[in-house]
């Protein structure tokens, strides 16, 4: 992959700011007993075209949720989406849900309704154990 030029750094970094974010990610590794530190930057746009450059010059993935929520409005209009398309953003939910999962404990498809919700129910089960 050639080296990004000065007006790619540029536009991108217009995209992240008005449409991303850049975070540090921390995951702990069981068998090796430590904590690993990476950096992600996440981008939400509309325009796949924008998503595919980003990819092109710097890697990473595209996700598709958004063509998934936007099949209904182009073929469907106010109908109702079809139970295969529900079951399909469903499960691109719970995979999400999985790729955010934090500590060692195995994960569990569980609703949590909001991130103040998970915030309770974590604090509520921490001062119970201790």
């Amino acid at each position: 992959m050639p080296e990004p030029a000065d007006t790619d750094w540029a536009y991108a970094a217009g995209i992240v700011d008005g449409e991303g974010c850049i975070a540090i990610i921390r995951s702990f590794v069981p068998k090796r007993g430590r904590y690993y530190y990476g950096v992600h930057v996440v981008v939400a746009n509309r325009d796949r075209d924008v998503l595919a450059w980003m990819q092109s010059v710097w890697g990473g993935y595209v996700v598709v949720m958004i063509e998934l929520l936007q099949r209904g409005k182009r073929t469907l209009g106010r109908a109702p989406l079809p139970q295969s398309w529900l079951d399909e953003q469903e499960t691109h939910y719970w995979i999400q849900r999985e790729l955010n999962h934090r500590g060692t404990a195995e994960f569990v498809k569980k609703p949590m309704h909001s991130s103040r919700q998970i915030h309770r129910i974590r604090t509520l089960a921490v001062n119970q154990a201790s």
